[in-house]
Order: structure tokens, then sequence, then C-alpha cells
């Protein structure tokens, strides 16, 4: 499973930076094709994980990547990461785990990064944007979070199915 993790979220890193260097080349607006994928593989990803500590290993590592490679922030992302796992963690207490299910948690976990980072950067006055553009990028963000979120539901799944693997513990 280890190794399903880390392919994915390889995955995740590339299609990050192909949507926020290649695509915001060519489309001037915000483009449908964008979502925090790491974000997104993380969700799916923590199903399989019953251990808290690996699991945090697993956010504090992604997240400062995230920093560091796309965000130019110091822990902002492994903040996030942590407050986002913790709400979907109560959330995934009352709810079963399915496709329904995960794309419900993507779609929290998005709209709370965006608003969690909206509120952070309009604290520390590090970027101002409006509202109107908050709401915007998180409409847009939507249609592919829960696209990536189905498909890689989807893959882990079967992947996890075929070879009979364990959760992480």
């Amino acid at each position: 499973m280890i190794i399903i993790s880390v392919v994915s979220l390889i995955i995740s890193f590339l299609l990050q930076g192909l949507s926020s260097n290649l695509f915001s080349y060519y489309f001037e607006s915000i483009s449908i094709f964008s979502t925090i994928y790491v974000l997104v593989n993380l969700v799916v990803l923590q199903e399989y994980y019953v251990d808290t500590k690996k699991f945090m290993i697993l956010i504090v590592v992604v997240g400062l990547l995230m920093d560091i490679v796309y965000n130019s922030t110091a822990f902002l992302s492994v903040f996030v990461f942590a407050i986002i796992y913790y709400v979907n963690k109560g959330l995934k207490f009352s709810l079963p785990y399915n496709l329904v299910t995960v794309n419900l948690f993507s779609i929290v976990s998005i709209i709370l990064y965006h608003l969690i980072t909206f509120v952070f950067l309009f604290v520390v006055r590090f970027d101002n944007y409006s509202l109107f553009y908050l709401f915007k990028i998180i409409g847009c963000s939507l249609i592919m979070t829960v696209i990536y979120t189905s498909l890689l539901y989807y893959v882990i799944d079967h992947l996890f199915k075929k070879f009979d693997l364990k959760v992480i513990r």
C-alpha cells in the first residue's frame, strides 16, 4: 500500500504542476482543470491508513513539498492538510466509505483549503484577492475535484482489492 501511496502522490504532484503552470498559461481565466490534486489524493488515501501517526507523517512530508515546490510558504499546507484530515476523520466517523462520501470529503476539503488559505493570506497581508475571486476558484475547482476523486477512488480501490492489500496500521 505504501508503494501505491507514493506513486499516486507523485502523479498528483505532476498533475498539480501541469495545472498550476501549463493550464494557467494557456487559459487566462481560472481553468476547470485546476484543483488541489495532492489534497484530493490524501483524502482518498486517508481510508487506507488506520494509524493516525503514519498518516500525519505523510501529511507533513506532502505538505512541506507543496509549500516548497508550489506555494512558497512555510508550513501553510501542512497546517491546512492537518486541519482537513481531522475534519474528514470526524465526518468519516458517521459516514461509510464509498464513492459518494469520498467525493463529499474531497469537496469539503477543497473548500476548506481555499477558505483557510484565503483567511491566512488576508490576515498576514501576503496576497489580497476578492471574495468573488475566491468563490470563482472554488467553483471552478469542484468539477475537476469530483472527476479526479472518482478516478483515483476506482484505481486505488481496484489495486487494493486486486493485490489483496491491507490497510496501513
